[in-house]
C-alpha cells in the first residue's frame, strides 16, 4: 500500500503501477493529487482509494483494470489512458484533453457525470455504458462508439458522437 498524506506528492515520477493486491490512497491528502500515468491491474477491493480526492493524471499512457473507489473524482489533463476496471468512484470525471477508451460498463464508477472539453476523444469500445451524464464542451471533443453496445444517459454540449466499426451501438438517453 503507497498512502499519500497532507501536500504529498509524486507528480514529477513517471506514474503509478499497480499489481496483484496494491493499493494506491490518496484520501488523506490535502486536495488530491497529480500523477504522471496510472497502470496495471489491482485484486485489491479498491486498488486506488481516493476519498473525497480528486486523481489527476498528468500525461497518461496505459490502462489501469483495477478499480477507482471513494467520493472522489478522476481527471485527464492530457494523454491516453484505458479504463477496463469496475470502477465505483462517485465524484466526476473530467477531461481535458487526449484521449480516453472506455472498456468495460462502469468504466466511470457511478461519476456524477463525464465533462470532456479541449481536443478530446471519448472511446467507448463494445460494452454497455452505464447511464453516466455526459457533456462533450467544445468542437474538438469527439465520443466515438465502437462495435456493439449501448448507453442509456444524456449527451450534451458542441461535440460530435461518431460511430464507429461493425455492430449495433444503442443511444436511449435523452
Amino acid at each position: 500500500t503507497l498512502v499519500l498524506s497532507g501536500s504529498g506528492s509524486i507528480a514529477t515520477s513517471s506514474g503509478v503501477s499497480s499489481a496483484n493486491a496494491a493499493v494506491f490512497d490518496i484520501s488523506a491528502t490535502t486536495s488530491g493529487v497529480s500523477i504522471v500515468s496510472l497502470v496495471g491491474s489491482s485484486t485489491a477491493t479498491s486498488g486506488v482509494v481516493l476519498g473525497s480526492k480528486t486523481l489527476t493524471l498528468s500525461n497518461a499512457s496505459g490502462n489501469y483494470s483495477g478499480v477507482i473507489g471513494g467520493t472522489g473524482g478522476l481527471t485527464l489533463s492530457t494523454g491516453t489512458e484505458t479504463l477496463s476496471g469496475v470502477n465505483t468512484y462517485t465524484g466526476s470525471t473530467i477531461i481535458q484533453g487526449g484521449s480516453v477508451y472506455l472498456d468495460h460498463a462502469n468504466a466511470l464508477g457511478s461519476s456524477s457525470g463525464l465533462s470532456a472539453s479541449g481536443n478530446t476523444n471519448l472511446y467507448v469500445r463494445g460494452v454497455n455504458l452505464a447511464a453516466v451524464p455526459i457533456a462533450l464542451n467544445g468542437s474538438n471533443t469527439q465520443m466515438h462508439l465502437q462495435g456493439d453496445g449501448s448507453y442509456a444517459g444524456g449527451v450534451s454540449g458542441s461535440g460530435s458522437l461518431i460511430k464507429e466499426s461493425t455492430g449495433t451501438f444503442t443511444l436511449s438517453g435523452t
